[in-house]
């Protein structure tokens, strides 16, 4: 399956696409909005801890002089929690990344490539994504890998809410930050493409850390990837958001809904 089915306007495009004003996204700025954006994570995060801690000590004081610190750890792995967590982590880092990605005369959707792209180009990367997922899941069957205690936590939940962040938020926020301002700030740089690749695919790996076990997390590497790439050959972050729901609702249907690791 070929996936650089493009003619020659749609290569002008997706050139044009990928290549950042080095005045706006400059490498040196990128750096300071990763650490940035790294930062908004865990404070937003932690501060859900904080505003959980608070919330069951007023309306359960006596679970919470039992053992307060398991409690919350508790909750926070629970359906309800991670779901309330990733809500906040969502809208705080979206707030910053609007900052980090707006310029005078560049809109942040410029800068984050929100291209809209033909529904053609979306066809080979999502049949690159069955193969892909097809690999992985045997690959999984015959490791026999254990999904871990994140899996564990989610699993046959039924739960909505954790639907609606697997879904939807996630894709959104995870591929804006890497595959949209990262990508964005370092393709033209001294990293060039395969170098961009790699280390947004490390750091997309690193965040899901401690949820899976290791050869889990080299697969999400791959699947970063192949992400990377469909960013780059259709100069559109839309067609990697798109793959990586995709991905998303197929585990969240199995796991959350099926009970199936």
């Amino acid at each position: 399956m070929s996936t650089e089915i493009l003619n020659s306007s749609d290569a002008a495009v997706a050139t044009a696409q990928v290549e950042p004003s080095h005045t706006k996204t400059s490498f040196g700025r990128s750096l300071a909005w990763l650490l940035a954006i790294a930062v908004t994570y865990f404070c937003a995060a932690f501060l859900y801890a904080i505003a959980a801690g608070i919330y069951y000590g007023v309306t359960q004081p006596e679970l919470m002089q039992a053992d307060g610190a398991d409690f919350i750890t508790a909750h926070i792995m629970s359906p309800n929690g991670l779901t309330g967590s990733y809500i906040v982590i969502f809208i705080t880092v979206m707030l910053v990344l609007y900052k980090a990605a707006s310029f005078p005369q560049q809109t942040w959707f410029k800068t984050l490539a929100m291209h809209k792209v033909a529904f053609r180009r979306y066809l080979p990367w999502l049949g690159l994504f069955a193969i892909y997922y097809a690999l992985a899941s045997l690959v999984s069957y015959i490791a026999e890998i254990d999904g871990g205690d994140f899996v564990a936590s989610i699993q046959n939940t039924q739960h909505l809410g954790l639907f609606f962040i697997m879904v939807f938020l996630a894709p959104i926020v995870e591929e804006l930050v890497f595959r949209g301002y990262f990508f964005q700030a370092w393709r033209n740089s001294w990293l060039g493409l395969w170098g961009t690749t790699i280390v947004t695919s490390v750091l997309f790996t690193l965040v899901h850390m401690g949820q899976y076990p290791m050869l889990v997390l080299g697969m999400l590497f791959c699947f970063s990837v192949l992400l990377g790439l469909a960013r780059e050959k259709t100069g559109s972050v839309y067609v990697p958001m798109a793959m990586h729901a995709v991905n998303n609702f197929v585990a969240c249907v199995l796991i959350v809904f099926l009970g199936i690791s």
